[in-house]
């Protein structure tokens, strides 16, 4: 696959630090809990100049801090917007051409909805909301 849409069931296998899929007004999905990875094992090789898309989206107003290392890569930093659904593209490292898998890390600070919410009761310690990561 060169893109895997996270909370469809299809995802089981390719990633690691989500928490069980979801699904809003618009599409399906996966918080991250902190720190996570997505896997994904591409039908061709990389090809130069390719980028790894991310749709995501914050669950808090403002900016939420998120690290992106693609590969071994560099770490690519990226305020992702609250609000609405959004792309985001980083660049494969050129060292990644001819592979036929990639490795995507993510992090960025959690939050816990039932402290900052008044009349939330989930708990969970929660950061951005992802989509779908794709390769293009």
């Amino acid at each position: 696959a060169d893109r895997v849409g996270l909370g469809s069931g299809l995802d089981i296998g390719y990633i690691e630090g989500f928490s069980a899929g979801e699904r809003d007004a618009t599409r399906s999905f996966r918080w991250l809990t902190g720190a996570g990875r997505v896997v994904l094992p591409l039908p061709e090789p990389i090809e130069p100049g390719a980028a790894v898309e991310l749709r995501l989206t914050s669950g808090r107003e403002g900016l939420t801090p998120l690290t992106v290392q693609v590969g071994d890569g560099p770490a690519w930093q990226l305020p992702v917007a609250g609000g609405e659904w959004r792309v985001y593209r980083i660049p494969v490292p050129l060292e990644l051409a001819g592979r036929q898998q990639i490795e995507v890390r993510l992090r960025a600070p959690t939050f816990v909805p039932a402290l900052e919410h008044p009349g939330s009761t989930d708990s969970r310690a929660l950061s951005l909301m992802v989509s779908e990561v794709a390769v293009r």
